[in-house]
């Protein structure tokens, strides 16, 4: 009997020690794993074209997150030939005061480059890695290359220069070989730029780099920090589709593009008002175009010379014949386009020297050519089927002078400019005429006078009168 009880109890404290073994390991599944065993995060983003204050914002976006969330580093893949000098400096403040580590790539691509204010964010970095075929350079504006032409010019290469090797300096790179490649307006290969001590690292891709990368200590702003990327997930930070759209309009051959793109379509809806089928894609294509060109260094002189040129078209379309003002208006948004961005007087070696290709130039002035004659045509068409079915309606009507009558000259009938002779003396812009007969498309006029009463009345013809006679 004793031992059955005996029995018993040591069967209720094995139960007992099972259960709280039970619950030992279930609370240990609920607790949160320490931070030592959580997988190293990378946040990452890409930097391709013109860098803008949208680019900017984006980037110190993401390192400020990476930052909160306790990222291991943070890497920015880059492929950019400059950009803006606020944007630029903005950057460069926020890597050099990061309290993670900042990994700079210089895209593996072929023709992948950092240059000008891109290479400043490049050496910025913690570690600057380039791929094999990458480069970086000064990629200076032309006017700020090799011996600045002007002491204001000289100022701003030197403080360029200034710029660069403060930040070559905070982070040990050779600042020597920095201050040879912005003043001669060098581009250094990989292996170049590795040799002189300006970048860090040469991987052939993300996923090499991060392996080169694993265990590396670099020193931030909050003290020594090690990069732990091995089996590190990579957190890629995307802009809104409204941002990447913002920023794919930077590139300089699609703003340009867009610009040319609405000042046609504006001519066209000038030509054919009323519908806004044209009108309404030309406001946009033209708010796009002006955005971009505050993000880039843009020529405002060249700005105003193209405005000038389609102003110039828009005349020659509305002019019954042929003027100089078209092939004027041509040339003049030939420059415009070659010199879009040559600003005149250069204000930062930090903007990247970027151009429309020359391709794109010759495409889009064709594209223009065409669009002209064929609306000249059609504007010649529509004068002469217009005004052949009123030639008997319209001799005794009245027309204002658009152009001095001297004696051949041009008057305004019905919204329209129509070559005309002064049958009588000269006429001086303004006044009023009679006609008094129609050869072929001209109109001969005489000085109108109160006295005689019109033949018909000078209000616009009705389209259902074509074709009928005075009488009818």
């Amino acid at each position: 009997m004793i031992s059955v009880v005996k029995h018993t109890g040591a069967c209720v404290r094995i139960r007992r020690l099972l259960f709280g073994a039970i619950i030992f390991a279930l609370l240990g599944t609920l607790a949160p794993a320490p931070a030592s065993a959580e997988t190293p995060r990378i946040y990452a983003i890409h930097v391709t074209g013109v860098i803008s204050s949208l680019t900017s914002s984006k980037v110190i976006e993401t390192l400020r997150t990476a930052e909160r969330n306790h990222a291991t580093a943070i890497l920015l893949v880059i492929d950019s030939p400059g950009g803006t000098e606020t944007a630029v400096q903005e950057i460069t403040r926020a890597f050099l005061s990061a309290t993670v580590p900042v990994v700079v790539y210089v895209n593996s691509n072929q023709k992948a480059e950092a240059l000008s204010g891109a290479l400043f964010i490049t050496l910025a970095g913690n570690i600057a890695a380039v791929g094999p075929d990458a480069k970086i350079g000064a990629g200076n504006p032309e006017s700020l290359r090799v011996n600045p032409s002007t002491s204001e010019q000289q100022q701003h290469l030197s403080q360029t220069v200034q710029f660069a090797t403060n930040i070559a300096a905070a982070r040990k790179r050779n600042v020597s070989a920095l201050t040879d490649v912005i003043t001669n307006n060098d581009d250094l290969t990989a292996d170049e730029a590795l040799a002189q001590g300006l970048v860090d690292k040469i991987a052939p891709n993300i996923e090499g780099l991060l392996t080169q990368l694993n265990g590396q200590q670099v020193q931030t702003l909050a003290g020594p920090a090690t990069i732990q990327s091995e089996n590190a997930r990579i957190v890629w930070q995307k802009s809104s589709w409204h941002a990447r759209i913002l920023q794919q309009i930077t590139d300089p051959n699609v703003a340009y593009i867009l610009f040319s793109l609405g000042a046609l379509l504006l001519i066209i809806e000038l030509f054919n008002p009323g519908r806004l089928i044209a009108g309404v894609p030309a406001i946009i294509a033209l708010a796009a175009a002006f955005v971009a060109f505050g993000n880039m260094p843009v020529s405002w002189l060249a700005v105003v010379l193209m405005v000038v040129a389609f102003l110039f078209l828009i005349r020659e379309l509305f002019i019954p014949r042929f003027t100089p003002l078209g092939p004027l208006g041509i040339v003049l948004y030939l420059v415009g386009s070659y010199t879009l961005y040559r600003p005149v007087r250069e204000t930062s070696a930090i903007v990247p020297a970027v151009r429309v290709t020359w391709w794109v130039i010759v495409a889009s002035t064709i594209v223009i050519c065409v669009a002209m004659v064929i609306m000249m045509r059609l504007s010649a068409r529509a004068r002469t089927q217009g005004l052949l079915p009123y030639t008997a309606a319209l001799v005794g009507t009245d027309a204002v002078v658009s152009k001095v009558l001297r004696p051949r000259g041009q008057v305004r009938l019905h919204g329209q400019e129509w070559p005309a002779i002064s049958d009588g003396p000269d006429v001086a812009e303004g006044e009023r005429v009679r006609i008094a007969s129609i050869s072929g498309n001209v109109l001969h006029v005489m000085p109108y006078e109160e006295d005689l009463q019109p033949v018909l009345e000078s209000s616009p013809l009705q389209m259902s009168d074509r074709g009928k006679s005075p009488g009818a």
